[in-house]
């Protein structure tokens, strides 16, 4: 989920507090690409991701979800797509961080 640190996402320990990682999970986003440089393949996107991740034994709950929303680049490079986001944590909890950016290449998912 764009907005958040690569497997920061995660369930906690009711005793310890402790991130202990889940065994499922569900995403999805809404993004709307605008060319900006059309000839030369960049695009901008604005764009809302969702979603959670579960710990074995626990039922999935699509009322606790996170959410971000943001903006991005996206160039369509000879060796495929090249993303450039920064996400903004719309529901902010006291251990997480209030935004983060995220480079990916290739597809989305």
């Amino acid at each position: 989920i764009r907005g958040f640190p690569s497997v920061s996402i995660s369930p906690r320990d009711p005793v310890t507090n402790e991130k202990i990682g889940g065994d499922k999970m569900w995403y999805a986003n809404i993004a709307v690409q605008f060319p900006l440089l059309e000839q030369a393949g960049l695009h901008g996107e604005v764009f809302t991701d969702f979603g959670n991740v579960y710990a074995l034994g626990n039922s999935w709950d699509f009322g606790d979800f996170k959410k971000t929303a943001g903006v991005g680049f996206m160039w369509m490079s000879p060796m495929g797509p090249i993303r450039l986001a920064w996400g903004y944590n719309l529901d902010k909890q006291d251990d997480e961080d209030s935004s983060n950016w995220d480079f990916t290449m290739g597809g989305s998912f």
